[in-house]
């Protein structure tokens, strides 16, 4: 995680962290706000709710478009 966050700093770019624990509508509204272009999900933390792991696969499927394609990984 450490390596991941040095590496989006140097890249110039920015981070969100956000935590499971709060609503899922609030992480969506989040998510909608900073349209990220990649993320980082860890197993660690748990499951995703499941009205936030639906608005995710959703997002992830639009990113099958022809434009660039941003990457989502799980560690």
């Amino acid at each position: 995680m450490v390596l991941a966050l040095l590496g989006i700093l140097k890249a110039g770019a920015a981070f969100v962290i956000l935590d499971a624990k709060y609503p899922a509508e609030r992480l969506i509204d989040c998510l909608r706000q900073v349209q990220p272009k990649a993320c980082i999900q860890m197993e660690a933390a748990g499951a995703i709710p499941p009205a936030l792991e639906e608005f995710v696969t959703a997002w992830r499927a639009g990113w099958r478009s022809p434009k660039p394609q941003p990457r989502c990984a799980t560690s």
